[in-house]
């Protein structure tokens, strides 16, 4: 078996999975169902009720931050892609992805088929709808059930997106079936997976095991401590406060704080092997698996 596939960087594991999931540590009495601005984007989380709150759709994870600034900043870069994300709970990564100027082809946004769930995405896009580039769809997507109906309305999909979506470990098998139904099968589709550093690493091991043995390849992404996207980003409410924070842009306690939830994140990518699409005239640095 290959080496352990998550990140080399050195830091201890978070001691409260849902304390350390959730951004940001309140200093108030906000909910988890607060908002967010990320840049030109703003969304909402789900209400913590039902399916939401069961399927942890209702906070705003560490990981779905550092997807999203890795999306600001070109780390990965999606224009002219088919974007898919999977388990999206505010859709934070993707909407912020339609509103740059280097645009997807297209965007579909999955979660839950729960109405709680479905409803938050579609309101998340309809607010957003005037700083997009082009139309965000949203759709219900159950891990492991026949997505051919999915796929034949908006594929194929050459960028899949998972945000924090490994630390449920009985749901690795329906995930990576989805995964693996969804992308499209060629060199260049591919995977962006983000976690939180709660996330077990035997499971982690055993996900990236089961996806080689499927085919799938990846590597680490390497993620610096420090937080480089330069967008504003602000929890918002209705305090002057908040509309004050927003004008200001990216502050400097806002930048310290994204560093230290950035730091417990860890990031990979994911691609068929050449056993699936063929011999590549360029391979990469640090592929393993398939």
């Amino acid at each position: 078996m290959t080496s352990p596939p998550h990140t080399p960087r050195t830091r201890s594991p978070s001691p409260d999975f849902l304390t350390s999931l959730l951004f940001p540590p309140s200093p108030t009495s906000r909910t988890a169902s607060d908002g967010l601005q990320y840049g030109p984007v703003a969304v909402r989380s789900a209400p913590r009720s039902g399916a939401a709150q069961t399927k942890l759709a209702n906070m705003v994870f560490n990981a779905g931050l550092v997807a999203a600034e890795l999306i600001e900043r070109g780390g990965w870069e999606l224009g002219g892609e088919r974007v898919l994300e999977l388990g999206a709970g505010t859709g934070l990564p993707s909407l912020l992805a339609s509103a740059l100027t280097d645009t997807p082809k297209s965007i579909l946004i999955t979660d839950y088929p729960d109405e709680t769930i479905l409803d938050t995405l579609k309101l998340n896009v309809s607010r957003n709808a005037s700083v997009a580039r082009l139309p965000v769809k949203v759709e219900g997507l159950e891990w492991g059930t026949d997505a051919s109906k999915l796929l034949e309305a908006h594929g194929p999909f050459t960028t899949l997106i998972t945000s924090d979506l490994l630390w449920y470990l009985d749901g690795h098998s329906a995930l990576l079936s989805s995964l693996l139904a969804l992308l499209h099968r060629s060199p260049s589709a591919r995977i962006l997976l983000t976690a939180g550093d709660y996330t077990p690493v035997q499971g982690i091991d055993s996900f990236f095991a089961s996806a080689a043995q499927a085919g799938l390849e990846y590597r680490v992404v390497q993620l610096e401590d420090e937080w480089l996207g330069e967008m504003g980003v602000v929890f918002t409410g209705e305090r002057e406060q908040d509309v004050a924070e927003q004008e200001a842009g990216l502050t400097q306690d806002m930048r310290d704080l994204l560093s230290i939830r950035k730091r417990k994140v860890w990031a990979w990518e994911l691609r068929w092997g050449e056993n699936v699409v063929g011999r590549r005239e360029v391979i990469g640095e640090g592929w393993k698996g398939a």
